[in-house]
């Protein structure tokens, strides 16, 4: 009778442990997602595949709906201009911002959490006799295509673009769609190229890719990290850590990989080194 009693306290004694280590859990996972203490917000811009404003679809959008059912948060999607969002970031009339390269300004008005790798390949005309990055330089009638407010995070590339500038060679647009259009049209002679971007736009341009050739002026530099950015003006370091826990969990458990197998095989991924490692 007493090795019963006994047995049934041992029993009873368990159980409530494991009830306290699963209630404790909870907590400490409830205690590390983000405050909901406004409805958040996020603009999108098109570019390549991780925004396709035409069909409201896109990387950048399955992140989002990611987050916010992680975090329990809403938030609300909009589209702006690129130069637009990192001024709406820097007021803190935005929250979210997507595919941002560090640099020492933004880092005065902006949390980076890592989410996937970018290069900037050159996309050159292909009648360019010299179709290096000195090459174009030279010639005095190239001219380079950029987009507004566009920051390529590589010092050999953004002292080229300098350079061009005061040249007076740079030809800005305001959406990737134009910047294409431009160099099908030969209005410019070379644009700078993410994968991604040289993937999906020339499909909507017939002819393009015959008039055009892919070169790597940049391959003495490492890849680079692609970012979101969080408004330090409405979030705090602590708030910030949260959502960066969430955006990690979400690289490190495949639901990323399965965002970009929607546009990318497993060989272009590897290849041009689109997912952190």
């Amino acid at each position: 009778m007493v090795k019963k009693i006994t047995d049934q306290s041992i029993f009873i004694n368990i159980i409530f442990k494991l009830f306290f280590i699963f209630y404790y859990a909870h907590f400490a996972y409830a205690s590390e997602k983000p405050t909901c203490f406004k409805e958040f917000s996020v603009a999108f811009y098109d570019t390549g595949f991780y925004y396709i404003q035409s069909k409201n679809e896109g990387i950048n959008k399955y992140i989002f709906h990611e987050l916010s059912k992680r975090s329990g948060c809403k938030i609300y999607e909009y589209t702006a201009p690129r130069a637009r969002i990192w001024k709406d970031l820097k007021s803190g009339k935005l929250d979210f911002g997507t595919n941002a390269i560090i640099s020492k300004e933004r880092e005065s008005f902006a949390y980076f959490s890592s989410y996937t790798k970018i290069k900037n390949y050159a996309l050159v005309r292909k009648e360019l006799k010299d179709k290096t990055l000195e090459g174009f330089i030279k010639n005095e009638s190239a001219v380079f295509g950029v987009i507004r407010g566009y920051l390529h995070g590589s010092q050999k590339l953004d002292d080229f673009v300098d350079k061009m500038r005061k040249l007076n060679r740079i030809e800005e647009s305001v959406t990737q769609e134009q910047l294409y259009m431009k160099l099908n049209k030969n209005h410019v002679q070379g644009i700078f190229a993410p994968y991604g971007n040289y993937k999906r736009y020339p499909k909507e341009l017939t002819g393009f890719k015959k008039e055009v050739v892919l070169t790597d002026w940049n391959s003495d530099e490492k890849i680079l990290n692609s970012n979101i950015m969080f408004s330090k003006k409405v979030f705090s370091k602590e708030e910030f850590n949260k959502w960066d826990n969430i955006i990690k969990s979400i690289v490190k458990d495949g639901t990323l990989k399965k965002f970009f197998l929607k546009y990318f095989t497993e060989k272009e991924i590897k290849k041009y080194y689109l997912l952190p490692d």
